[in-house]
């Protein structure tokens, strides 16, 4: 979903929800004032001419206010939420960071194993199994 930018890190605009998509009503908002959310979290439900989405946040941050009533038809690139604070979608220190699959997985694949069993291999032409090759299965 394309963004729209504000000169202010605190302000996040209803972006384009779209192809063409200039309005949305708000079926529901996800969070309240005061509320601290973290980045992808959703904000609210919207609906379209042409679908049901919700709008992740673009940040990390406490939600200092919200701008739209639930029912009401909201124009993207209008202001939808304000964050409490500086920009930039810094984790507060006194939050705990906290663990996503991306981080508890390693950064590489294990190898596998070097005695696991390698596939069969044909013995016939290019390493293909020939009518005997496949141990007499194709007639002969």
């Amino acid at each position: 979903m394309a963004q729209a930018k504000s000169t202010n890190p605190n302000e996040f605009i209803l972006p384009d929800l779209g192809e063409g998509v200039h309005e949305a009503e708000l079926i529901k908002w996800r969070v309240a004032v005061g509320d601290r959310v973290n980045e992808h979290d959703i904000l609210a439900e919207m609906e379209t001419d042409k679908a049901l989405v919700e709008v992740p946040s673009p940040r990390t941050g406490v939600i200092k206010s919200l701008h739209g009533s639930e029912g009401e038809i909201l124009n993207v690139g209008n202001v939808l939420v304000e964050y409490e604070g500086e920009g930039g979608g810094a984790t507060a220190p006194d939050t705990p960071p906290q663990n996503t699959p991306a981080q508890s997985t390693p950064a590489t694949q294990p190898k596998p194993e070097a005695d696991a069993p390698e596939e069969p291999r044909g013995r016939g032409h290019r390493g293909r199994a020939g009518r005997r090759g496949a141990g007499g299965a194709l007639g002969g």
